[in-house]
């Protein structure tokens, strides 16, 4: 459910996800070097979006990471490799959220949400 609806969001922005492939984790030190099938990767096959999902008693908790312009420098020197190029969607960081949370809560009037956090840092 959250997986299509962030792929048919960022295809409404010009970004195409699709599922990753891989069913066991085989992370050794860089989380966004392999795609799980939670995860969103894009026509080049660069991981945008990791997730993870829990499930309990009728609540369901997201927490995932959206990666568009990873800081060159920093990936480097957190995970000793080139970060992935850049996505150019035209748009800023607040722009971006405002239209994830806009075309969620399309067409979803009765949605209850609790304990909203949204961390945008620029």
């Amino acid at each position: 459910m959250v997986n299509n609806w962030l792929i048919e969001s960022f295809r409404e922005l010009g970004l195409n996800l699709q599922y990753g492939n891989l069913r066991k984790s085989r992370i050794k030190t860089n989380c966004f070097g392999t795609s799980l099938i939670s995860d969103l990767v894009d026509q080049d096959g660069f991981k945008r979006i990791g997730s993870a999902q829990f499930r309990k008693k009728g609540a369901f908790l997201q927490h995932g990471e959206i990666q568009t312009n990873p800081s060159r420098d920093l990936w480097f020197k957190l995970f000793k490799e080139e970060a992935p190029p850049k996505v150019n969607l035209k748009l800023t960081n607040d722009e971006i959220v405002q239209h994830l949370r806009n075309s969620f809560l399309k067409n979803k009037p009765n949605i209850n949400f609790k304990n909203i956090a949204i961390d945008n840092k620029k």
